[in-house]
């Protein structure tokens, strides 16, 4: 027998559909919300395929409601790139809300690597190009995502790489320390492992390291079964390539990545000197086979 929730969702999602919303299957869910994927008809007759966040209010803690679910919808309306998930339209149904967004049709980069495997460092210069070019738009208008992970990088149709997900989003200053714990502990900096006051824009670039060790070998830098044993290895820089993909991996993406999983927050790059660093390169990206 369906819920109270689900009856108020079905409830909403009719009342919708009257503008156009046509829900299909769910694509993921997480703690606070489902994804569908959404069929949209506008006034001419045009369809356009969507992916709908469905949120009950009712159910949301009332720390997320007052703190970040504000922060998640105000990110949402200011961002516009080319390598962040766009925002359609955003409505409310009086205590289910739904946030229609661009639909990421080739699904996350996890999903990817997990069918595919590695990716060639050529794939992972492409994708990691895009990561960082979003990330410098997001820093320079004052916003980290603070929740960087595989999942939440959404491959589109032509195999473009958008960042998605800006819950625990947040505006911040080069004076601005964070002390919310937000995110995945596997992509967490070490500073946000040991419960310090953090910079969120040096522990978004954390993050980005694990991604790319990820692209590159398939497999975490650290294993996230024990936190204690995590901010050890972390602090100690105990992690290694793959024997068999080191070999082929230029030293440019090498120091790249030694440098960002830096676990002195003071002394790991920011979004400015990383995007100036070697690899990131047209050069780079021709001697790696690109056209």
């Amino acid at each position: 027998m369906p819920d109270d929730t689900e009856d108020d969702i079905a409830e909403a999602q009719s009342a919708v559909s009257t503008f156009g919303y046509k829900f299909k299957e769910q694509l993921g869910s997480g703690a606070y919300a489902t994804v569908k994927r959404v069929i949209y008809t506008n006034a001419a007759g045009k369809e356009v395929t969507l992916a709908g966040k469905v949120m009950n209010r009712n159910k949301l803690p009332e720390h997320f409601i007052r703190k970040f679910f504000p922060r998640e919808l105000e990110s949402l309306t200011a961002l516009n790139h080319p390598h962040i998930i766009k925002v359609h339209s955003i409505l409310q149904r009086r205590n289910i809300v739904f946030i229609f967004m661009e639909f990421a049709a080739k699904g996350d980069l996890l999903e990817y690597i997990l069918k595919q495997g590695e990716l060639s460092e050529l794939q992972t210069l492409v994708w990691g190009s895009q990561m960082y070019a979003a990330m410098a738009y997001m820093q320079g208008i004052g916003l980290c995502n603070r929740d960087l992970k595989c999942e939440n990088m959404l491959l589109s149709g032509h195999y473009n790489l958008k960042i998605a997900d800006f819950g625990f989003a947040r505006k911040f200053s080069a004076s601005t320390l964070s002390t919310t714990y937000c995110g995945s502990a596997a992509y967490a900096a070490p500073e946000i492992l040991r419960g310090e006051p953090y910079d969120p824009g040096k522990s978004d670039i954390w993050s980005t390291g694990v991604i790319l060790f990820v692209m590159l070998c398939g497999t975490m830098p650290f294993s996230d079964e024990d936190t204690a044993q995590l901010l050890s290895d972390q602090e100690n820089r105990a992690w290694t390539w793959r024997g068999k993909i080191e070999p082929t991996l230029s030293k440019e993406v090498k120091s790249l990545v030694y440098s960002i999983l830096d676990p002195n927050r003071f002394t790991r790059p920011s979004i400015k000197k990383v995007q100036s660093h070697p690899w990131l390169s047209v050069r780079m990206y021709k001697t790696l086979g690109g056209r």
